[in-house]
């Protein structure tokens, strides 16, 4: 239900709130935290207009960004940045008489002239004023013959382009300093981060969720969301018959709330379902889901408002990624997600009230997207001291695996990524006894975790050629499935049921091999059918059911013979 004070972000699309930033005072110590790599990402643009385009001194520059921004570095670290952003107020004396020269030429070709130099364009009255201050007209011909002797092109001395000049160009309200697509979506993300929460649209309640004064119906989708596109993703390249288009209607229904609602965890949530199905080659999927979203965005919110702009920013930094296959591409299209992923937990951890929630629901977008492509050891280890730091900060306050603690449930999330890594590395080492045993401490929180846990063991038999002992395992795995209807997942059952189906094959059960066969399929047909009611929506929003429950499964007998693994 949306809250009586909801209203559009309370921040200018072009303002940049202090809230959040690293380069801010400690007001604890009384000491100051200089600017860190990514607050450079973020204030360079806000640094590069005040420089360049609005003519101000470094020491000028300097006391704004402290001032308004609690952005502090030094003169030395600006200087460097500059350097390295390749930005500079004045240009080399051989520069200067380049642009005077190429000017001349085109003038003697009766060609009007734009001169641009490290993409500033340069003022030609400037420039023959500067030669006059520097008497160097001498120094001018010497250099210009030496340019015709050695027959070299001008255009291309020294970063010197020559242009035609264009029509004027109508007004606009957009900064004038140019940027790539990346460096505009880190800059618009941190600018709404930071003004979602000092305007007071993001809040954090007394549960410890951080919600958003929209409303929080949207939030109760994103698992159902994620449910169909995985399964659709997985369906695609299949023989079987299944009706797409309504598999994923009702996922395009849920888009409507959650961009509405502008929930915290919309974003890096929905970034983390594309990246997935880029990664599984579904462009297509990917692409059709992402522009939706961002059209959705513009018709619902308005193409100004800062959340529109970053689904506009990203469609055209994961179209861009996507028509560029290389390996060097995605290299760097997988360093600029980890980018993105560490700007949202920074700014997110830097508010005054913290929610458990959602830096654990973000990080785990994030090893969606970005960890699980690394290596087995790296994806081990880094969740493990991940881990360890979240239940330090976090001592759990209520009993895991409760369906109705969000952060218990996120916690648990994130303990079974991290006994899925150590499975993964374990088998990868011929560790099969440690491997087995790697997810048995997630029975302790619960069915579904206990099902999870089963699977585990499930899958090492089956890598060892234990199939007997495998089937035992992933029919009692089936048999849990249901068990945690608020969390189903219908990608992992679906999985299930395939690895019984399998298992069951191998070992000649080939009717019973057909029965599963049958229900995996009844239940994909199923979730084609279910439609998004929006009176059993409401009640869910407001914690009093789940539409879900209603369209459960039974399976038959011969999945549940035992609740051990016994088969």
């Amino acid at each position: 239900m949306e809250h009586p004070m909801a209203m559009p972000s309370p921040f200018p699309s072009g303002s940049w709130t202090p809230e959040g930033s690293q380069g801010s005072v400690d007001t604890a110590s009384g000491s100051m935290k200089w600017a860190k790599p990514l607050d450079w990402v973020v204030a360079k643009p806000t640094i590069k207009q005040l420089y360049i385009d609005e003519k101000k001194t470094l020491k000028q520059v300097m006391a704004i960004m402290e001032i308004q921004h609690n952005f502090y570095a030094t003169p030395k670290m600006y200087k460097s940045k500059f350097k390295q952003w390749n930005i500079s107020k004045s240009f080399k004396p051989r520069e200067v008489l380049a642009v005077l020269q190429a000017a001349e030429d085109r003038q003697a070709a009766g060609k009007a002239s734009r001169i641009v130099v490290r993409g500033k364009e340069v003022d030609l009255d400037w420039v023959k004023d500067y030669i006059k201050r520097k008497r160097a007209k001498s120094a001018r011909v010497v250099f210009g013959e030496h340019f015709r002797a050695l027959n070299m092109d001008i255009d291309k001395m020294d970063k010197v382009i020559c242009r035609t000049p264009s029509p004027s160009p109508q007004p606009s309200l957009k900064p004038p300093a140019a940027l790539s697509q990346t460096e505009e979506l880190l800059h618009t993300v941190s600018l709404y981060i930071n003004g979602a929460f000092s305007g007071g649209q993001w809040f954090v309640d007394r549960k410890g969720c951080c919600r958003s004064r929209k409303g929080r119906r949207g939030n109760f989708f994103f698992l159902d969301l994620w449910d169909r596109l995985d399964m659709a993703s997985n369906l695609m390249d299949k023989s079987e018959p299944v009706d797409l288009v309504n598999i994923l209607n009702p996922a395009f229904v849920y888009l409507n709330d959650i961009i509405r609602e502008e929930d915290p965890r919309s974003f890096p949530f929905l970034l983390g379902c594309f990246e997935v199905l880029r990664h599984r080659g579904r462009t297509d999927l990917m692409g059709s889901f992402l522009r939706y979203t961002a059209q959705l965005a513009a018709r619902i919110l308005g193409p100004e408002h800062p959340h529109s702009r970053i689904w506009k920013h990203t469609l055209a930094v994961f179209l861009s990624s996507a028509s560029d296959s290389n390996d060097g591409a995605a290299l760097g299209h997988s360093d600029f997600l980890e980018q993105l992923y560490f700007l949202l937990l920074d700014r997110y951890k830097a508010q005054p009230k913290r929610a458990a929630e959602l830096e654990i629901g973000v990080y785990n977008d994030y090893c969606e997207s970005v960890l699980d492509l690394k290596d087995l050891e790296t994806q081990e280890s880094t969740i493990r001291r991940h881990l360890a730091t979240i239940e330090a900060d976090y001592p759990p306050q209520r009993a895991s695996g409760s369906a109705g603690t969000l952060p218990s449930c996120e916690l648990a999330f994130l303990r079974h990524r991290h006994a899925t890594a150590v499975k993964n590395l374990c088998l990868s080492q011929g560790r099969f006894q440690e491997a087995e045993e790697a997810m048995d401490s997630l029975r302790e929180h619960g069915d579904w975790d206990g099902a999870l846990a089963l699977q585990n063991r499930g899958d090492v038999r089956l890598e060892m050629g234990d199939f007997e002992a495998a089937e035992g395992y992933f029919r009692a795995a089936s048999g849990l499935v249901d068990n945690h209807s608020l969390f189903r997942d219908e990608g992992w059952i679906g999985m299930v049921f395939e690895k019984l189906e399998e298992v069951l094959e191998r070992r000649g059960q080939t009717e019973e091999a057909r029965e599963v066969r049958r229900v995996r399929a009844e239940r994909v047909e199923r979730l084609g059918r279910e439609r998004v009611e929006s009176e059993t929506a409401g009640r869910l929003a407001e914690g009093e059911g789940n539409w879900m429950t209603e369209t459960r499964g039974r399976l038959p007998l011969l999945l549940l013979r035992g609740d051990d693994g016994s088969g």
